[in-house]
């Protein structure tokens, strides 16, 4: 929920111009935000796998932080690796990883060599160069069909009220849905059969909702002509998609 926490309060306070993360734990004090709210939109990101590539890494200093897996692949097929080349470098990654394993941070890896490194420094040396070779082959981010996004996760459902915030305190489940202190006419509602992302963002860049132009204004200004030609603010006035259209093509 840590996670899910800092996507509501970036995604509101930037776009909004709300702090509706502080509605976690209890009605947000100065804003109409009900607690339900807040899990109403966690229910959005919970949803949603965000796929950077990255593996948690707890269960084992031994374990890979990177996994192409985690990744989105672009549509177009992935041209296949050679095999008999891949399968070769695979075995040569795995005895120089075996070995780079066997000396690291070993008294005899440690000492220095006559050029004044430590002496295991060729073996991770080596060991990163044919990793390196074999993601280059085989790897579909560094081919260019795989790239850092979201998708929907596995199970998408609504998220129970954490009572107090605690993660381990289950309340009641609210349905996915958007902030209720003002209406956006027009908004599409969740389609459950999805995370909702989609519907969040037709929502939140409505020309019909209120708070879109003022989180927009909000935003630090920059007195510097250039800079301020480069960064253009997207106005809440485009004629966006609407959600039944937009998902036709999901």
């Amino acid at each position: 929920m840590d996670n899910v926490d800092e996507q509501i309060d970036v995604v509101t306070r930037s776009v909004l111009g709300l702090t509706v993360s502080c509605a976690r734990c209890h009605d947000h004090k100065f804003d109409p935000i009900p607690t339900a709210d807040y899990y109403a939109l966690a229910g959005l990101f919970t949803s949603t796998d965000t796929c950077a590539g990255v593996r948690n890494k707890m269960g084992g200093g031994g374990l890979d932080y990177y996994d192409p897996a985690l990744l989105v692949k672009l549509s177009g097929g992935l041209p296949p690796a050679p095999a008999e080349q891949a399968e070769t470098l695979r075995a040569e990654v795995a005895a120089a990883k075996k070995e780079w394993d066997a000396i690291r941070g070993t008294p005899e890896g440690l000492a220095k060599g006559p050029d004044g490194q430590p002496k295991q420094r060729p073996y991770r040396l080596r060991y990163e160069k044919l990793q390196a070779e074999l993601n280059a082959l085989t790897d579909p981010a560094a081919r260019g069909f795989a790239v850092h996004g979201v998708r929907d996760a596995r199970a998408v459902g609504d998220s129970a009220v954490r009572l107090r915030g605690e993660a381990e305190k289950l309340g009641p489940v609210v349905p996915r849905g958007y902030l209720t202190a003002f209406d956006v006419p027009g908004a599409a509602p969740v389609d459950p059969r999805g995370s909702g992302r989609l519907e969040l963002a037709l929502w939140l860049t409505s020309p019909r909702n209120p708070l879109c132009s003022a989180g927009a204004s909000s935003r630090p200004s920059t007195t510097s002509a250039s800079s301020a030609t480069d960064r253009r603010t997207p106005s809440c006035s485009t004629t966006w998609p609407t959600a039944s259209s937009a998902t036709a093509g999901r």
